[in-house]
């Protein structure tokens, strides 16, 4: 597995480099009985925090990271990175109308 992972240096689809990465992952975690488990979304372009906040509540769901009774508060609560206030820039500036 290393040779292909070296062999994927130059450009590549982020799809084919995930794919790769994965790869690489699962055959680690098999050979080194490690446990993984993979958790795939997929979503669209553009606004992707509610399918963040969809797939963390799934993780909760399984692993039940926060108890029963706070379910229905974390799930409005949820801390969101500060860097995701960075995510579609500053916005039109007002002057220009």
């Amino acid at each position: 597995i290393f040779k292909t992972i070296q062999t994927c240096t130059y450009p590549r689809k982020w799809q084919e480099m995930l794919y790769y990465v994965l790869e690489f992952f699962c055959l680690v975690s098999c050979t080194e009985d490690i446990s993984m488990a993979v958790m795939l979304m997929f979503c669209s372009e553009g606004d992707n925090i509610p399918d963040a906040f969809a797939l963390v509540n799934h993780l909760n769901d399984w692993l039940h990271l926060i108890s029963e009774v706070n379910v229905f508060l974390s799930r409005l609560n949820w801390r969101v990175p500060p860097s995701w206030m960075l995510l579609f820039g500053s916005g039109i500036p007002h002057l220009l109308f």
